[in-house]
């Protein structure tokens, strides 16, 4: 496929994951985008708040949505960076948070699609109706999620999916157990 968009546009990580994010990672690009959808993403889960019965502050959720999400994007750019090492990947913070932003894309559509679908009906069939579709967009955000990553580290598949393992395994916990203290 050719054209503007071919393999250097960030949205051609849908399609075409592995040479999209190889091109821009060679041009240092994308990191912009890979940032803002980290944000983007953040917000749309502080945006279920929105969805609760009582009257809730409309700003607050989002901006601490976002601001949860660059931070993420940060801390588990920097471990998977770290955690990559032990499987041979050499390459900069920036390229690995590229890489994991960007692959956050149909996460964000399928996020955005369910959200809107729970703010505009209340028919919860309808609704989980939809399951399997949301599913398989869920396991399909994975895929590109784990091959930006392994893109990103310049490793294997089976390699990027062990780093994000121990990667989400050393920052959940430790994250979850901080957050029931403070909250």
């Amino acid at each position: 496929m050719s054209g503007p968009c071919s393999t250097s546009c960030p949205i051609g990580v849908l399609y075409r994951p592995r040479a999209t994010l190889r091109a821009l990672i060679e041009e240092d690009r994308g990191h912009g985008w890979a940032v803002a959808l980290a944000m983007v993403f953040g917000a749309l889960q502080g945006a279920r708040e929105w969805l609760r019965p009582e009257p809730v502050d409309p700003v607050a959720p989002l901006l601490g949505g976002a601001l949860a999400g660059l931070l993420a994007l940060y801390l588990l750019g920097w471990l998977a960076r770290n955690f990559g090492r032990w499987f041979g990947g050499e390459v900069s913070l920036r390229a690995v948070r590229t890489g994991l932003g960007l692959g956050l894309l149909p996460w964000v559509l399928v996020f955005s699609a369910l959200l809107v679908l729970l703010a505009t009906t209340g028919d919860a069939e309808r609704i989980q109706a939809l399951g399997p579709l949301f599913l398989a967009g869920f396991v399909y955000g994975y895929v590109i999620l784990l091959l930006a990553l392994a893109e990103a580290l310049r490793l294997g598949v089976l390699k990027a999916f062990l780093c994000l393992v121990i990667t989400v395994l050393v920052s959940v916990f430790p994250l979850t157990f901080l957050s029931r203290l403070i909250f």
